[in-house]
């Protein structure tokens, strides 16, 4: 199997195109994709739309089970492409590093 073989983004589809949640503020957040390591998930990827664009921020769980996660972010994006481009070498290389990458919270 070559390494394109493998490449699951097609598969899954554009990261930022599914799951909507309502937030306290009103705004749409939209839970994106996790990557999942040896069964638990080890990041997620949560993305929201306001006036100015679309911000990105990430859901980082240490490999030790009761260190808390970590929130990085959010970053800012002029628009939803350039939002899901982020998301979507992230979650590339998270699959090149082993992880499974599922739809939500995993």
């Amino acid at each position: 199997m070559s390494p394109s073989d493998h490449l699951s983004s097609t598969r899954l589809g554009p990261v930022g195109s599914n799951l909507r949640i309502a937030t306290p503020n009103g705004l749409g957040q939209s839970v994106t994709r996790s990557a999942v390591c040896d069964g638990r998930p080890v990041v997620t990827l949560r993305s929201g739309e306001s006036g100015a664009g679309t911000t990105v921020e990430c859901v980082v769980r240490p490999p030790d089970p009761s260190a808390p996660a970590q929130v990085l972010g959010p970053y800012a994006f002029a628009s939803q492409a350039e939002a899901r481009s982020f998301g979507d070498e992230l979650m590339l290389a998270l699959e090149y590093l082993g992880c499974e990458l599922v739809d939500g919270e995993g």
